[in-house]
């Protein structure tokens, strides 16, 4: 299976610090994975404007998907290959994501304040 890697790139006098900060990340996972967490709510402060990108990166069997949740099994959805979500969270609930089959690839994001 062909390995890639997304790659996010801001370059902006606004950003804390100027200059540019690029950050590439990909997860692979060899067998089904319950409850990885991708957003723990403890890492971040409540009350802000955070955001998440997800996405299932897999070109595996079109039945495979990553099953999105958050708080106590509260189900958000599920990701099939190719799908992707842009979830605004306050940083008091965690996100998990679980792979439904084995050799599955997934990308994700938080962009947070503070």
């Amino acid at each position: 299976m062909p390995t890639t890697t997304a790659t996010l790139t801001l370059n902006t006098s606004e950003f804390s610090g100027g200059g540019t900060l690029t950050k590439s990340a990909r997860v692979y996972k060899a067998a089904a994975t319950d409850d990885i967490s991708v957003v723990a709510a403890s890492a971040y402060t409540d009350a802000k404007a955070h955001k998440v990108y997800i996405k299932n990166t897999s070109d595996t069997d079109v039945t495979s998907y990553l099953l999105v949740e958050m708080a106590s099994n509260v189900i958000l959805g599920r990701l099939y290959p190719g799908d992707w979500l842009f979830l605004p969270t306050d940083g008091t609930t965690d996100i998990k994501v679980s792979t439904s089959a084995a050799n599955m690839y997934y990308e994700f994001a938080v962009f947070h304040e503070g």
